[in-house]
């Protein structure tokens, strides 16, 4: 469970947080607009090595991503 918050990002966008190593899906989790802070809670299982990778679909975006808990 990880708290991720989408950070002034340059155009509107969204932001896929899933198991690294394997392929990105098709839903979002993030869906901030151009200038603005957006967090959300995601839950996702993790991947290779124990990482999580995280898609932007545009522009540029800086990324916090804290752990909130987990489970399993």
């Amino acid at each position: 469970v990880l708290n991720t918050t989408a950070v002034f990002p340059s155009a509107n966008t969204h932001l896929t947080v899933f198991p690294d190593g394997v392929s990105a899906p098709n839903a979002s989790n993030l869906n901030p607009a151009a200038g603005t802070v957006v967090p959300n809670l995601v839950i996702t299982k993790l991947g290779s090595g124990g990482r999580v990778a995280i898609r932007n679909n545009s522009g540029t975006v800086d990324v916090l991503s804290d752990v909130a808990g987990w489970f399993g």
